[in-house]
């Protein structure tokens, strides 16, 4: 029987975030408008008064692609996952919209546990660029999702190689990856080393001691059997 993924055995993984995409001429009205939103979100702590701003933005700007990307990422990231999907499935269907739709669309489907049809969308992005790394960990968790977990982990690596940001979520999910794989000491270290550059994030503890409690053989997290057997990575 395979090892179960860790991410869908319940393992805590990180909130998937996005950047925006380039600024144009053409939209740099609504460029605008999403930066101010961005400050006003930024102030408030209510995730329906951040929703709300963004919608604002959208409504004002319908045929707007970024406006509904923008508003279809904070629909999404306040669990909204269905009104997400509606927001942006009519640009996600064109295949001239640009690669952070194609990225945020993949990552509404992993939301829905659609994870076939997520790599499709996250591939799309990165035809359209190579370095969208959000595509990439995207990809990456519909990848350790459906079983792939050597492909996941290389899609959850390009991440890491052209991340912006704090790297933890990325770090965190890779962790995750190698332990389903049985390389434990290597998770370990990973989530150690992201402990240490966000140590307020409790998810990374909790993923710690479920983990470490693979190296003494425990079952406790695993009761249809399915533990990793610890092993050491070969060398890249």
């Amino acid at each position: 029987m395979k090892t179960k993924s860790l991410l869908a055995l319940g393992m805590t993984s990180l909130l998937l975030v996005g950047c925006a995409s380039g600024t144009t001429q053409h939209d740099a009205q609504v460029d605008m408008a999403i930066e101010r939103a961005e400050k006003r979100a930024a102030a408030t702590s209510d995730d329906t008064q951040k929703v709300a701003v963004y919608e604002r933005v959208y409504k004002q700007n319908p045929k707007s692609e970024k406006a509904a990307v923008e508003y279809a990422r904070i629909l999404r990231k306040s669990g909204r996952i269905g009104q997400a999907e509606a927001i942006l499935s009519p640009f996600a269907e064109d295949v001239n919209s640009g690669a952070d739709t194609f990225a945020e669309y993949a990552a509404i489907k992993v939301a829905k546990g659609e994870n076939s049809e997520a790599e499709i969308f996250a591939r799309d992005a990165l035809k359209k660029q190579e370095d969208n790394s959000f595509a990439a960990h995207t990809l990456g968790i519909a990848l350790d999702g459906l079983g792939r977990y050597k492909e996941a982990e290389e899609s959850f690596r390009t991440a890491l190689n052209s991340w912006e940001g704090s790297p933890v979520p990325v770090m965190n999910n890779l962790a995750l990856n190698l332990a389903t794989q049985g390389y434990i000491d290597e998770s370990i270290t990973l989530l150690e080393r992201a402990k240490t550059l966000d140590p307020s994030r409790t998810e990374l503890e909790r993923n710690l001691r479920i983990i470490r409690a693979l190296n003494e053989g425990s079952a406790a997290y695993f009761p249809d059997s399915n533990v990793p057997t610890p092993t050491k990575k070969p060398s890249r």
